[in-house]
């Protein structure tokens, strides 16, 4: 299969950040912090459990997960919200 980065045909699957957010908080974030930032900003308002986490990041170990998210939610980058037992992410557009 060959993905093709630049193809926004019907621009369904497109998540666009802006160079400005990219330039100004990818050097603040660990890698694996950077990574839960982009789910969510590619997945705002969701539940997102930290098996789903795992697979759309490749990170491996559910600490590292948990270690992340807390990490994004304490810079403020992104916000968490309890929705029963789970947590609803999205991104804290205070910041964008």
């Amino acid at each position: 299969m060959i993905i093709k980065p630049f193809d926004y045909e019907g621009y369904e699957n497109v998540t666009l950040v802006s160079d400005n957010y990219i330039d100004n908080v990818m050097p603040r974030c660990k890698g694996n912090t950077w990574k839960i930032v982009l789910t969510v900003f590619r997945l705002n308002n969701s539940i997102i459990t930290i098996e789903e986490f795992q697979k759309l990041t490749g990170i491996k170990g559910t600490s590292t997960v948990i270690e992340a998210l807390q990490e994004a939610v304490d810079m403020e980058y992104i916000l968490r919200k309890q929705k029963g037992t789970s947590f609803e992410y999205s991104i804290n557009q205070g910041l964008v």
